[in-house]
């Protein structure tokens, strides 16, 4: 499960990659229904747009960045289709938002930080590519009129950055939520040793088990119970489930089965950093300490 995570819904999904970016001059706003005025500007791709808002010394987008923005999709009824208020996405070619959304990377390429414009795509250059998706609220003819305006931009460096500071904090709330939960299964469990890693992932082993630890690639077959740390249950495996070691998440999980061997049962603590972080995860709010009651019944070569 991995990294930069969410999409706009929109009418259509289009397998074509546009890369080159440019603009002839800002054109006045353009009041529309969906017909479209001389005062727009137009980019070499035909698509139409006027800015509202213009930040000349503005930062714009490059390669690798994740841009931070809401998108308002309105037919020439100005009938709203969707509306996005705030999504990220990585400004990069291959497989990402703008690889499916033909003319949209000329148009972010020439969009700064704070700017808020609008453009028009020709309905009818859209037909028959596929993933369209014919409706009676977008007529051939017409134009689908777009409304962005651009939030942030953030370097990877900076997005670490941030998280960086940002965990720090929280790992001095976690300290103090964790400490208060080992006392009490310290009470409970007279003989618990707890051991930290260097990620910060605290376990104790309630039985050891034999045999090899698991290595990238590797099934495990586990019981498993999952919860928050004051208590509430968010899973738990009614028959032994499988986990690839590689493809499990949250990585704290991970990597705790990694400490197992065959017949063990341990207990681990998952700080917010090796849980979800601030993404809600199904029932699991964002940033939860989890606890995870691990039986490792079998390691599958």
């Amino acid at each position: 499960m991995k990294k930069y995570l969410l999409h706009i819904q929109t009418l259509w999904v289009l397998c074509v990659a546009i890369t080159s970016c440019g603009g002839t001059e800002e054109g006045k706003d353009t009041k529309s229904n969906g017909t479209l005025t001389a005062n727009s500007a137009t980019l070499p791709n035909h698509v139409k747009y006027t800015f509202h808002k213009r930040n000349e010394k503005g930062r714009k987008p490059k390669a690798g960045e994740m841009l931070t923005f809401s998108l308002l999709v309105q037919n020439h009824k100005d009938a709203e289709l969707s509306n996005t208020t705030y999504t990220e996405q990585p400004y990069e070619e291959g497989e990402s938002y703008f690889t499916y959304k033909p003319y949209f990377k000329e148009v972010f390429a020439m969009t700064a930080e704070g700017d808020s414009l609008s453009f028009w795509i020709s309905v009818d250059s859209l037909v028959n590519k596929p993933g369209y998706l014919a409706t009676p609220k977008v007529q051939a003819g017409t134009f689908l009129k777009y409304t962005l305006k651009m939030l942030r931009i953030r370097s990877k460096e900076e997005i670490k950055r941030e998280l960086k500071e940002k965990y720090a904090e929280k790992r001095k709330q976690d300290s103090v939520v964790i400490a208060q939960y080992i006392q009490e299964i310290k009470k409970k469990e007279a003989r618990v040793e707890l051991q930290t890693t260097p990620s910060g992932l605290l376990y104790y082993i309630r039985k050891p088990g034999k045999g090899r630890t698991p290595i990238e690639g590797d099934t495990v077959m586990v019981n498993y119970t999952e919860k928050s740390i004051e208590g509430n249950l968010f899973g738990k495996s009614d028959s032994p489930t499988e986990f690839i070691i590689g493809e499990t998440m949250p990585k704290g999980l991970e990597e705790g089965l990694t400490l197992m061997t065959e017949g063990a049962s341990s207990v681990f603590i998952l700080p917010t950093e090796l849980g979800y972080g601030e993404n809600p995860h199904g029932n699991i709010p964002k940033n939860a300490v989890l606890v995870y009651e691990i039986d490792m019944i079998r390691l599958k070569h």
